[in-house]
């Protein structure tokens, strides 16, 4: 108990002290109050969506389905943001071979690092769960009951997901960790799996709104896939102690099959590979950096670096493929609607796809994934301006082929008549393309992170990841549910073209700011690192 103890307080402060990297207090201090803020923040725009859903189905004379549906609605966000951090935090860590030295238990290793792992998936349950049931409670009335169970789930509803992404990072490890190209191989079959996941997700929050608005019964999709939350529903709703006590079974025996899972697997997998890795060849570091191929080089070093990590190869992609599933949901949802419909359609598809293209850009982690490398690409005659180029135009590769597909399979799916909307759509969504990139390579040379034991730390637990996402909701997802909430007055007021450049305009305008102090300070930021 006292090893287990001792762990988990260790990896708890490695968490905080590389998330605030800061030397002085002070500098501690501000970097906390501004994440807070910007955290509330998000909550205040996350609740008045959340309302303006408990409004509907108000009016329907179902107020208490909303709380349903805004727990699906925070399990996917924690899904989308955590069920494929947890295989750098278990296997191909660094601390393996100074921890399988010490006279520790295997389950208490691995306990402790599952509890500082589960802080990060409760710092986005609290972020998307907590508004969601001040919304219910406000539509609903305070109960005494209902408020205790309320914030007890928040320290309990991630274990499911947490245990899902735990099966499937020991499934991927058992299959590729005797293959040659095992990264390869692990990204690819971890970005499969996840989007098998979110399909069945998906479907099941469909079928469970439609249900929500029709009938006060939970969808079977849901009872499935996440058992845990119809529980909560009824608990919370009812009042019921049986109910909450199968939530809490649920969710406290996840935590124990994840613990037993990963234990049983943890040190098998990290043996052989940490132990019997495959040799790779020495290249000639002169003929890598000869001047005429430097642009070139540095570009296939990020593509090498994605490949070579499913963390973070999963992580970037995850956003660019949701551009995709936008433009096939979209365009299948409003086919065939009327041309007004359709006009606000081609809005509504721009700004998510703005918001989908900021929620992981690389370059917003492409200084952290460098590690202790970073000191050996600055110690070589390359300038700033081209490894600052040449990740950003990485970023946006991986980006665009995904938004061209997505524009292409939305219009030709919806096919609309106002030319001068898609040009502006298509102009909008490249614009925010650019901007956000710049925007996350800033932020993550101003917060850096580059001593971490795994890549899970570099991709998922540092402060330019929680400030790019909290930027993305307030510069794209902000503007989006204003839209959708206003867009009666709004077409009132202007044209939906005319909408999309002012949007475009403020990207931009975002975009030059940062592009200024990129070129001001990119470089200071950078020697300081």
């Amino acid at each position: 108990m006292k090893n287990l103890v001792n762990l988990s307080k260790i990896y708890l402060k490695q968490l905080l002290s590389q998330t605030f990297n800061s030397k002085r207090k002070q500098s501690k201090a501000n970097v906390f109050l501004m994440m807070l803020f910007i955290s509330l923040f998000v909550c205040f725009g996350l609740g008045y969506s959340f309302y303006s859903l408990g409004k509907t189905f108000y009016d329907a004379n179902r107020p208490q389905m909303v709380l349903l549906v805004g727990l699906i609605a925070s399990s996917i966000f924690v899904l989308f943001f955590t069920v494929y951090q947890q295989q750098g935090v278990y296997f191909k860590a660094k601390d393996y071979d100074f921890l399988a030295s010490l006279p520790i238990k295997t389950h208490t290793v691995v306990f402790a690092k599952f509890i500082s792992s589960y802080v990060l998936s409760l710092f986005y349950n609290f972020l998307f769960s907590l508004p969601i049931f001040i919304v219910y409670f406000i539509f609903n009335g305070i109960s005494i009951v209902g408020i205790i169970y309320a914030l007890l789930s928040l320290f309990l509803t991630p274990s499911f997901i947490v245990l899902i992404g735990n099966i499937l990072t020991i499934l991927i490890s058992l299959i590729t960790y005797k293959l040659k190209n095992n990264n390869i191989i692990s990204s690819v079959l971890t970005l499969v799996f996840v989007l098998i996941i979110f399909a069945f997700v998906f479907m099941g929050s469909n079928e469970s709104l439609l249900n929500a608005f029709s009938s006060n019964e939970v969808s079977i999709w849901i009872k499935v896939l996440l058992p845990n939350i119809p529980f909560l529903f009824y608990a919370v709703t009812t009042g019921s102690f049986l109910q909450f006590f199968w939530f809490f079974l649920i969710s406290v025996s996840s935590i124990g099959i994840s613990v037993l899972i990963l234990s049983l697997s943890y040190k098998k997998i990290n043996n052989f590979v940490l132990g019997t890795g495959v040799k790779h060849k020495r290249k000639n570091t002169r003929i890598l950096y000869k001047p005429n191929k430097l642009y070139l080089t540095l570009i296939k070093k990020e593509v090498k670096t994605i490949l070579n990590s499913p963390v973070y190869f999963v992580n970037c992609v995850m956003g660019a493929i949701l551009t995709v599933v936008f433009g096939i949901l979209f365009g299948v949802m409003f086919k065939g609607g009327e041309v007004e419909m359709v006009s606000i359609a081609v809005a509504i598809f721009s700004l998510c796809n703005a918001f989908a293209v900021g929620v992981a850009p690389p370059s917003a982690i492409s200084i952290n994934v460098e590690g202790e490398n970073l000191y050996i690409l600055k110690s070589l005659p390359i300038k700033f301006k081209d490894i600052a180029f040449s990740k950003l135009s990485f970023s946006i590769l991986v980006y665009l082929p995904f938004i061209l597909i997505s524009n292409i399979l939305f219009f030709s799916i919806i096919q609309p008549q106002d030319a001068m909307l898609i040009i502006i759509s298509i102009i909008l969504q490249l614009v925010t393309l650019v901007v956000v990139n710049i925007v996350g390579l800033l932020i993550n040379l101003k917060f850096p992170k580059i001593n971490w034991l795994n890549m899970t730390q570099a991709v998922k637990q540092s402060m330019s990841v929680f400030i790019m996402i909290i930027v993305d909701f307030a510069i794209c997802l902000i503007p989006l549910i204003l839209g959708i909430g206003f867009i009666d007055k709004i077409m009132q007021a202007m044209s939906l073209s005319l909408f999309l450049t002012i949007c475009a305009i403020f990207y931009l305008i975002i975009g030059i700011i940062a592009t200024i102090l990129l070129a001001k300070n990119g470089e200071k930021l950078y020697d300081r690192i």
